[in-house]
């Protein structure tokens, strides 16, 4: 009888395999590129177009209008002082129109605190930009040019899209002004604030009247205290207040993941710019995914922030689960894929799913035009639309949706992005590669795009049917 059930095959247990969840490719759809121009301030035309640009900002109003400002239209570092701009500018999905609102030169010195059409905020680059629910849009910090040299400033600007009216807030363009004052932690008051920042994070729940500033690159608390920063802090929308609530004062800190999945005070993600955040409207935690930077390689790095404790977590999937299909397979989540070490990427919260667009991997790194989910829910990774690194967009016919439209891809990104009240994501300007773009200057880019996030939804497939695993035979022992 040993002999005889030593001759049958053993059979292994199959592998447990989930079903994957596959996602509908968003519809893409380009809305044009045109030259340079501006018509008459204040009056929207089908003729206007905002000038090429990159490492601008952008930000959407509660009536779903969007608002372009700012960016850098020189590449070349010999030619940064004229590469700077500072209008802002106005496009109503609507009526599918621009409008040319104010900039396009310096302006007189403004008062702080006092409305004004005759002043507005300097020409700066790698700002952030936000807006309330009252109509109302704030330009933070950036870097402007003085004499040539690129320097950080913490100066916030609001601009009342009801009056047409320049408000500068706080803080200044040049030192001290521009240093950090980060008083007590936890604790706001009218002259504490954030240093002067470039490539700053920056993201709002939804109805809340806290935006969250995180991380950047400028200036500390001090003379020789510039860097990068992973600080936190919080503007209050309804008392004008900036409150340090989290991160170190101190630039340039070093990364420590922790245990993974558990926060800790000792747990911080390293100071960093360029990062994307969004807050999780559910648990009120702060999502920041930013780069590891190493010495000759980088690696992707998720973090949360609770404002409830202060504390910082280092995210990781641990599942075990199995999927027949490659990680990074576009369209099927996985708790596997992941995106790459990616900076200057433009980010947005829809539904309970965050998103992540373009970016590179590096100050000379490659580009890309990907598109990626993460949903809170599963805290796992969709790859959506992979473009590859090395295509400048294909141009469909214009103002229809999937008709050839593919994303352009930026080299040294720069591009802006911003959600609308609708849903859908409006992507303007940004840098191409160089291959594509010879008819434009130094590879800066003015094409418009939208993408239509409703359709981007769910749909569980079946397992696969997996056939047992036959093991090897063993020879009986006469």
């Amino acid at each position: 009888m040993l002999a005889l059930a030593l001759l049958a095959p053993l059979l292994a247990a199959p592998a447990a395999v989930s079903a994957q969840t596959r996602f509908t490719e968003p519809a893409v759809t380009w809305l044009g590129e045109a030259p340079p121009s501006f018509g008459t301030r204040g009056v929207p035309s089908a003729s206007n177009w905002p000038p090429a640009r990159f490492e601008h900002a952008m930000a959407a109003s509660s009536n779903g209008d969007i608002f372009v400002h700012g960016g850098g239209t020189k590449a070349s570092i010999l030619a940064l002082d004229t590469g700077h701009l500072n209008d802002l500018w106005r496009f109503s999905p609507a009526t599918g129109q621009w409008t040319w609102l104010s900039g396009n030169a310096d302006s007189p010195a403004p008062k702080m605190g006092v409305p004004t059409a005759t002043s507005w905020p300097h020409t700066r680059r790698q700002h952030v930009m936000w807006a309330d629910d009252n109509g109302v849009v704030f330009v933070f910090g950036g870097v402007y040019l003085d004499l040539a040299i690129a320097r950080a400033n913490n100066e916030l600007w609001s601009f009342d899209t009801k009056t047409g009216l320049w408000t500068w807030l706080s803080g200044g363009l040049t030192t001290p002004d521009a240093y950090a004052n980060y008083g007590t932690r936890g604790v706001g008051t009218a002259s504490t604030r954030p240093g002067g920042r470039a490539g700053a994070a920056v993201c709002r729940g939804k109805g809340s009247d806290l935006v969250y500033l995180f991380g950047g690159d400028g200036l500390g608390d001090g003379f020789l205290k510039d860097g990068k920063f992973n600080d936190v802090w919080t503007y209050n929308l309804r008392n004008n207040i900036w409150t340090w609530v989290g991160g170190e004062k101190a630039s340039n800190p070093s990364i420590n993941k922790g245990t993974p999945n558990v926060e800790s005070a000792a747990t911080r993600p390293p100071g960093t710019s360029d990062a994307q955040c969004w807050v999780d409207d559910a648990t009120g935690l702060v999502h920041v995914f930013t780069i590891d930077a190493g010495l000759f390689s980088s690696d992707p790095a998720h973090f949360t922030f609770n404002p409830a404790t202060g504390n910082w977590a280092f995210i990781v999937n641990d599942s075990k689960t199995t999927l027949p299909t490659a990680p990074n397979t576009v369209g099927i989540e996985d708790p596997r894929s992941l995106p790459p070490a990616i900076r200057r990427a433009v980010g947005w919260k829809s539904g309970s799913s965050m998103f992540m667009y373009g970016g590179d991997t590096g100050d000379q790194g490659s580009a890309g035009a990907s598109l990626w989910q993460y949903r809170l829910s599963t805290n796992a990774w969709t790859l959506l639309i992979d473009n590859g690194s090395k295509f400048a967009g294909k141009h469909g016919t214009t103002s229809k949706p999937n008709s050839g439209d593919k994303l352009p891809s930026m080299t040294n990104a720069g591009q802006a992005a911003v959600i609308a009240a609708s849903g859908n994501v409006y992507v303007f300007g940004g840098r191409v590669p160089e291959a594509a773009s010879s008819s434009r200057n130094n590879n800066i880019y003015a094409g418009f795009w939208r993408i239509e996030m409703a359709g981007v939804a769910p749909s569980p497939s079946p397992s696969p049917t997996t056939s047992p695993t036959q093991s090897p035979t063993r020879s009986p022992t006469l």
